[in-house]
């Protein structure tokens, strides 16, 4: 989708630089998770109790991936589309709009969700036990407020990213999240999975709270004006997209169903592979996702499909670099990973054997979760809707089809298996769509260096196998030596094939590196 290595080599640099300083954020976020991770799994295991809690956030988490996630990528290209034309006030007036018509709706959904918690929950998680419901409707009460939070959470960083801000926003997810974990530690004990939502809720509503200072110096107004142009061009775009992913967005929902019809922890072990499989996603995707979109939508806002295809081929290139080793080595070294992890308290070795098995799965999905954070954005920018409202509702309906087919046959395994099918058909359809809408022309390069990619990180992955069977039985030392072996041979086989992606990654990490350390 771009030609020469002298674009390619410009392109990553602008790229690069501010990718790096929202992805150092975004590894700090999963570290904190990860030892949060650590503390619940001591302490609830993969217990029907754990499956409640699971079960009962499932639907907020579904609203706030519907509503939330939706209007945050369709609000940025409208905010920029005028302050691309130099209309700021019209701008921050259709941002105020949007903001509070849309804290005014979560608040109402909020408050009818927690009254009617308990036929909600009967609805998505028919298999739970009576004790495990009644404990899911707590936490759903006290989860569903989330959403208030997270939506004006989509809206301000929106803004933050609409002007180029991206530190003070990836600062403020690693904040909540340490936050979550201060207080888990305070709550889980006493509280049970009741803490773990009161902690999860108030960590929402903090990060909300912090960023609200995009809002001053007179820009925010208490106003509703629903006769805006730009909301009627917002509502316009959101519509089909939320219709579609009432449908597409329904991977949790659909998990948790099959789940709890199957043997008790079945829902909890889903839930610590993927929280683990997430963890690498953000690691993976949210520098590059983050930093490209207002690009894009910028570069579509002023129909430069040029730069717009330049930009979407450089950040694919760039993540297939981060992905393929997360996915070859991460296979081999699932159970080492799950045992260090997870593995005590009331999480026992059967437990991480049944985890590590769904996150090898797990695993394949990368492929789809993070470059469809490319083409998904992509799509966003162009403020083509339709095509993902239309397409992602088929894809979503077979989705739940052939899931339940799979389940009904292998269990927890078809269940994983519908996921990764899923996220695979879906960036497939996106990229080739995209490849239609932007010229049809280009695309080796992409291709030659994804193969070469692709072949370091197969080569990695059997470096990681003997550095890990080497080790011998202990967990910490298959974990250490199949990760360092499997990195090292991965940046040997990219030296030795002439990666440009590899290079330029290394030196910008690099200079970034020697200015910290300089500061």
């Amino acid at each position: 989708m771009t030609g020469g290595d002298g674009h390619h080599t410009e392109g990553m640099s602008r790229l690069l630089g501010p990718a790096i300083i929202v992805t150092l954020f975004g590894l700090a976020g999963p570290a904190i998770n990860f030892f949060t991770q650590v503390l619940i799994s001591a302490v609830f295991g993969a217990t029907a109790q754990m499956d409640a809690f699971l079960a009962a956030v499932a639907l907020p988490q579904y609203v706030i991936t519907v509503l939330v996630g939706s209007l945050g990528f369709v609000f940025i290209p409208v905010f920029i589309q005028r302050t691309a034309a130099k209309h700021d006030d019209e701008a921050w007036r259709l941002a105020s709009t949007v903001l509070n018509l849309c804290l005014i709706v979560l608040g109402v959904l909020a408050a009818v969700c927690m009254v009617f918690a308990e036929p909600l929950l009967r609805v998505s998680a028919p298999g739970l036990s009576e004790e495990s419901l009644r404990q899911a409707v707590v936490v759903a009460r006290i989860s569903w407020p989330v959403i208030i939070a997270s939506g004006a959470t989509a809206l301000l960083t929106g803004i933050y990213q609409a002007k180029h801000r991206f530190g003070w926003a990836s600062a403020v997810t690693v904040i909540g999240a340490g936050l979550n974990m201060a207080l888990l530690l305070v709550l889980a004990k006493p509280f049970g999975v009741k803490g773990m939502a009161i902690a999860a809720t108030a960590s929402a509503a903090f990060q909300a709270i912090l960023l609200l200072p995009i809002l001053f110096g007179g820009k925010y107004r208490p106003v509703l004006d629903v006769r805006s142009p730009g909301l009627r061009q917002l509502l316009f775009l959101l519509t089909p997209l939320i219709l579609a992913n009432l449908l597409g967005k329904s991977t949790t929902i659909v998990e948790r169903y099959f789940a709890s019809n199957l043997a008790v922890g079945s829902i909890s072990q889903l839930g610590y592979a993927a929280k683990l499989l997430m963890m690498m996603v953000v690691i993976i995707s949210s520098g590059i996702s983050t930093v490209i979109f207002p690009r894009m939508a910028f570069n579509g806002a002023l129909t430069d499909l040029s730069a717009f295809k330049k930009t979407m081929s450089v950040s694919l290139k760039v993540m297939w670099v981060l992905i393929a080793p997360a996915i070859t080595v991460g296979v081999v070294i699932a159970l080492p990973l799950v045992t260090v992890v997870f593995q005590r308290g009331k999480f026992t070795p059967a437990d991480a054997l049944s985890v590590s098995v769904v996150l090898k799965i797990y695993l394949c999905s990368l492929f789809g979760a993070c470059l469809g954070s490319v083409t998904g954005r992509a799509f966003y920018a162009l403020k083509d809707t339709m095509t993902i409202a239309v397409i992602g509702s088929i894809e979503a309906v077979a989705y739940i089809i052939y899931t339940a087919l799979l389940a009904r046959r292998f269990g927890i395994v078809g269940v994983a298996w519908g996921y990764v099918i899923y996220f695979t058909i879906s960036v497939l359809w996106q990229v080739f769509v995209l490849r239609f809408k932007l010229g049809g022309r280009g695309g080796r390069d992409i291709v030659i260096s994804f193969l070469r990619t692709g072949g370091a990180a197969l080569l990695a992955g059997g470096a990681a196998w003997a550095g890990s069977a080497a080790a011998g039985g202990g967990m910490w030392a298959q974990l250490l030596c199949g990760m360092i072996s499997g990195g090292a041979a991965y940046v040997l086989f990219l030296k030795l094939f002439r990666s440009v992606e590899a290079a330029l990654i290394w030196r910008h990490a690099y200079g970034y590196a020697r200015k910290l350390a300089r500061a």
